[in-house]
């Protein structure tokens, strides 16, 4: 028993050793650039994200070794938007990793399909209804708070992030449930914890998703069978939404107040178009007035460069026959991504990355804007690819 425990343990050792070896000199991999450890395994991406801050830990890595590095022994990640505009191409020859299925086990192509309708441009036009209102609630119940002064005459400060997170919980509520969660209304009420947890939920989901034992978990293929057949089925549909689009959405609004708010400029400039484009709080709604406020779109779009909603990659891995990027090929199996916090802070595509300036998404006109439109076409095409 003794010998059999020792033989066991020496082969253990051996192919831990072996596979060191190939993962460092004679994988595919090999010549990319990145710490040494993560040459060896998948445990420092783990690590940082357990620690919450794995988009600073790979944006460091960017600083350090260039556009590409080796994050993990079978993983590569790219800080150019060449690499993202290719893997996220309608003809990259990439399939979606198992971090998704840590996050949605029962996923398939016909409930994908399903969902796809509900964002089209005229649903989210019929929409619009049910965001006013929330909105309009939350600026009475706003707007009451900032006016309670103390005996010194300073106005109640407002936590806007956690304001604006119970709005987009609200909102959200209503348009997967068809229910007001009222969780913006003063007062306590046990559903004011939940976006709280939301947080917390993704926390403790994230690491799983970028867990070394990933590879267990398979994502249910698709079975031929109806998509929803039951109100169970459609529950974690509406939980994903709800999840999905409450905390980021609420992520980029609180950077937009954050941001702008800093700004006395940007300030100035944004409340003067406003101003200028409505008379009356009812007339901001849906429409050519609203599309034609071209600096409140730019000020989103700077916000959202800045805060991301999800600041890591959306991993793909390679498929049979391989996929270029950036003039080298690389084979299945081999997952890629590009972080989207490290990808918007780049001075090569944005030259003042670290500056708030939503005048990067605005063409030359006038003596307030800076870029050219051949400036502003270039960003476009790299972020966006388009």
């Amino acid at each position: 028993m003794g010998l059999l425990i020792l033989f066991t343990g020496c082969n253990t050792i051996c192919y831990v050793v072996i596979d060191l070896i190939y993962n460092t000199l004679f994988h595919s991999l090999s010549k990319v650039p990145g710490p040494f450890w993560s040459k060896l395994s998948s445990v420092p991406f783990f690590y940082h994200a357990i620690r919450g801050d794995r988009h600073i830990w790979t944006w460091q890595l960017f600083q350090l070794h260039g556009d590409k590095i080796r994050t993990a022994p079978n993983v590569v990640l790219f800080r150019d938007p060449d690499a993202y505009n290719t893997i996220f191409s309608w003809k990259a020859n990439v399939r979606k990793s198992n971090f998704y299925a840590a996050w949605q086990r029962n996923e398939h192509a016909k409930r994908r399909r399903l969902l796809n309708l509900a964002f089209t441009e005229r649903s989210l036009k019929a929409s619009g209804l049910f965001m006013e209102r929330h909105v309009d609630r939350w600026n009475e119940l706003f707007l009451a708070k900032v006016e309670e002064r103390d005996e010194e005459g300073w106005r109640s400060p407002v936590d806007i992030s956690k304001k604006t997170e119970f709005l987009m919980f609200d909102n959200m509520g209503d348009l997967a449930f068809g229910a007001d969660f009222r969780t913006k209304e003063p007062g306590d009420s046990k559903l004011k914890a939940v976006p709280h947890v939301i947080k917390e939920y993704m926390a403790f989901a994230n690491p799983i998703a970028k867990s070394p034992l990933l590879g267990l978990i398979d994502a249910d293929p698709d079975t031929g069978e109806l998509a929803y057949k039951t109100a169970a089925d459609l529950m974690p549909e509406a939980n994903l939404l709800i999840i999905a689009a409450s905390h980021t959405t609420n992520a980029t609004i609180s950077s937009f107040f954050f941001y702008f708010g800093h700004n006395p400029r940007v300030y100035r400039k944004l409340v003067q178009e406003i101003r200028s484009t409505f008379t009356k709080p009812d007339e901001i709604a849906q429409g050519p007035k609203l599309t034609g406020c071209t600096y409140l779109r730019a000020c989103i779009d700077e916000a959202m460069r800045f805060t991301t909603g999800g600041p890591s990659e959306l991993p793909r891995v390679i498929q049979k026959s391989g996929q270029e990027l950036l003039d080298d090929i690389y084979p299945e199996g081999v997952e890629v991504g590009c972080p989207s916090w490290s990808l918007n802070s780049k001075e090569a595509t944005f030259g003042d990355a670290t500056t708030f300036r939503p005048e990067h998404w605005i063409p030359y006109s006038g003596p307030d804007t800076f870029n050219p439109p051949e400036e502003v076409a270039r960003i476009k095409k790299l972020v966006h690819g388009s």
